[in-house]
């Protein structure tokens, strides 16, 4: 059997057609840019002046002539001598059988004075010092003013705060001293031994007095003496002034009773079978700054 040939596929051509349009057409614009900027700097090259280029070119005949007499008579030191007097003369060659002559020093151009660099303004530089000296002298007066004025502020200040607590402290003690005064009365009114022990707290303390010489005791004395050395209602209080008496070397007791339904706490010393006893006990508690009573028990 006989194969049988099929007819060739046309290749599309579409494709390298378009791949070759856009080739020529991206080498024609880089021509086309390539020429522009070459133009463009062509034109700045011409146009812009260079320092590099030699200006003499464009000179004429005579404009060279002119130029070259100037600088054959151009004197290097002219700029050397002074702005009023002229150039000297050059001096000339004098003949060898003559001697040569010199210039008149009268023709000479004189020197030109130096500037005067004296300070013009004496004046207002001294006015500028006082200027700034006032100006110290004030900040400086103004100063110690402000602080004079800041001390005496203060010390106002401490003053009054010294009157005010004064004034508090005078009202404290005598508003302390009012109530004390109406409590007395009013233990006076409740408890006749307390007021008598504080009333004889409230006298100014007196030396102690020479132990009188101990008399004979009577042989049949009908009392018993007691020192009581306080009555107080706060068994606290009582136990404290029995610590006191224990330091001082003396031996005390409390003893309790009621009072106008309040219980009262008495610390006595004794008892004393004399009462010349019982009056060295009580000197003795007095000398050390404590008020105390003498009490008489019959037997």
């Amino acid at each position: 059997m006989a194969a049988v040939r099929l007819p060739a596929r046309p290749v599309s051509s579409a494709p390298l057609a378009r791949q070759r349009g856009i080739g020529l057409l991206g080498f024609i614009v880089g021509i086309v840019v390539g020429l522009a900027v070459a133009l463009a700097v062509a034109v700045y090259v011409t146009k812009v002046p260079t320092p590099f280029t030699d200006k003499s070119v464009g000179r004429t005949a005579q404009q060279q002539a002119e130029e070259d007499a100037r600088l054959k008579n151009w004197d290097p030191n002219a700029g050397l001598q002074g702005k009023k007097g002229s150039a000297p003369p050059p001096v000339q060659e004098a003949p060898k059988d003559e001697p040569a002559t010199q210039p008149d020093p009268a023709e000479e151009p004189k020197a030109k004075p130096a500037p005067d660099t004296t300070d013009n303004h004496p004046e207002v530089l001294g006015d500028r010092e006082q200027e700034l000296a006032k100006a110290r002298e004030e900040a400086a007066a103004k100063a110690e003013a402000d602080l004079k004025a800041q001390e005496q502020a203060r010390a106002k200040a401490r003053a009054e705060a010294k009157a005010k607590a004064d004034a508090e402290a005078k009202a404290k003690a005598k508003a302390e001293a009012d109530a004390k005064a109406k409590a007395d009365r009013a233990n006076a009114s409740t408890d006749p031994i307390g007021a008598l022990v504080e009333s004889r707290t409230a006298k100014t303390q007196q030396p102690a007095p020479a132990p009188a010489p101990k008399p004979q005791a009577a042989p049949s004395e009908p009392f018993v003496y007691f020192v009581q050395a306080g009555a107080f209602r706060n068994r606290t209080e009582a136990d404290a002034q029995r610590a006191r008496l224990s330091l001082l070397g003396m031996s005390a007791r409390i003893t309790e009773r009621d009072q106008a339904g309040r219980t009262i706490y008495r610390v006595r010393l004794g008892p004393f079978s004399s009462k010349a006893d019982a009056d060295s006990a009580r000197s003795r508690v007095e000398g050390n700054g404590m008020e105390a009573a003498l009490v008489r028990v019959q037997r």
